[in-house]
C-alpha cells in the first residue's frame, strides 16, 4: 500500500508523520532542533514543489511512505489524486491519503509562512521547529491511527 501525508505545504507535518511513520523518528521521543532538520524535505519545500509527492521510504510491513503539500485545497487535491488513480485502473485500497493538518499549531503555521511563502528563514525556522516540537505527540498519533486503519 501507499500511503500519501498531506498537509498545506508538505514541508513540516506530513514530513515529519512520515518520518515517525517509518520508524525513522521514535515515537516517543521529541526530536532536537537538529534532527528535525536532517529530514529530507523539512522546511525546504518551495511554492512550485506543491503537487509533488516526495517519497519518505518504506514502513515495516513493506508499505511506502509519502508527503505531498496540497496547499489550501486539500479537498480538491485528495478529489483530483483519487480521480486519477480511478482513471489509471489504480484500486482504491492500494493507497490511503491521509491529512495532517489537525496536528499544526499555531507556531507552525506562522513559523511555516515565514520561513517559505515569504523567505523569512531566519525568523520562521525558529517558529516552526518549536511548533513541531510542541505539536510532536500529535504527528505521532496520526501515524498510530493510520496504522491501525491500514491493518482493518
Amino acid at each position: 500500500m501507499k500511503i500519501i501525508y498531506n498537509c498545506y505545504g508538505g514541508a513540516h507535518s506530513s514530513v515529519v508523520v512520515g518520518y515517525i511513520h517509518c520508524g525513522l523518528l521514535s515515537k516517543d521521543l521529541v526530536p532536537t532542533k537538529q534532527q528535525l532538520m536532517s529530514l529530507s524535505y523539512y522546511d525546504s519545500q518551495k511554492n512550485e514543489d506543491h503537487g509533488i509527492l516526495q517519497y519518505i521510504g518504506i514502513d515495516e510491513k513493506g508499505n511506502e511512505i509519502y508527503s505531498v503539500g496540497l496547499r489550501s485545497d486539500r479537498k480538491f487535491g485528495k478529489t483530483s489524486l483519487t480521480n486519477i488513480a480511478s482513471i489509471m485502473g489504480i484500486p482504491q485500497e492500494s493507497y490511503m491519503l491521509v491529512d495532517t493538518i489537525q496536528a499544526v499549531n499555531w507556531y507552525m503555521r506562522i513559523g511555516g509562512f515565514l520561513s517559505r511563502a515569504l523567505g523569512l528563514i531566519k525568523i520562521g525556522r525558529p517558529l516552526v521547529l518549536y511548533g513541531t516540537q510542541r505539536a510532536f505527540f500529535n504527528l505521532a498519533k496520526i501515524t498510530e491511527e493510520t496504522k491501525k486503519n491500514i491493518e482493518e
